[in-house]
């Protein structure tokens, strides 16, 4: 009987076990969760003493954008016609008709140019949002916690924390 308590106690621990997440925030860095929660518990682990740090996370709405780029290429083309007292020849090239053939009726030049654009569609940043998971956290002896009420976290978004402490933020979520 004892035994089969044990069990059911162990199996309850590793069910809530499961149903959390934590995660560690550095100074300076954000990190990611991976499947989102409510924001249980966090601690600050800081090496200036008195430091504060308020816990935030970023929401993206993520679109699409159009970016048009003109383009151009260019030529130089020549015309020239000569004949021989029969034929008239026309030649049309890229290249200076140099030295002339001595039977030259005309020679002309065009300097051609071709534009066009091109349009490719872009992923990009509609709008940003930066939502604060704590008030400021006032470390005691480089230590601080918090346990805020009703703050969630979406899966993927980025949690980072701000202010003077220096070190890392504990976040636990759970679901």
């Amino acid at each position: 009987m004892k035994r089969l308590a044990l069990l059911i106690c162990a199996a309850l621990s590793l069910a809530v076990l499961a149903d959390t997440e934590i995660v560690t925030v550095s100074d300076g860095e954000a990190a990611w969760n991976h499947r989102g929660g409510k924001v249980a518990q966090i601690h600050v682990l800081s090496s200036v003493a008195s430091g504060k740090a308020t816990l935030k996370s970023e929401s993206k709405l993520w679109g699409t954008r159009e970016e048009v780029t003109d383009l151009s290429t260019s030529n130089f083309v020549w015309t020239v016609v000569w004949s021989n007292g029969v034929d008239v020849v026309t030649n049309v090239s890229t290249v200076a008709p140099y030295p002339l053939p001595s039977a030259l009726v005309s020679a002309s030049s065009n300097w051609v140019v071709r534009a066009y654009a091109v349009t490719n569609t872009l992923p990009c940043v509609t709008l940003c949002v930066t939502n604060a998971l704590s008030s400021e956290i006032t470390c005691s002896s480089g230590v601080g916690t918090a346990t805020p009420a009703d703050k969630y976290v979406a899966p993927g978004d980025p949690i980072f924390f701000e202010g003077t402490a220096k070190g890392r933020v504990k976040v636990i979520l759970t679901r």
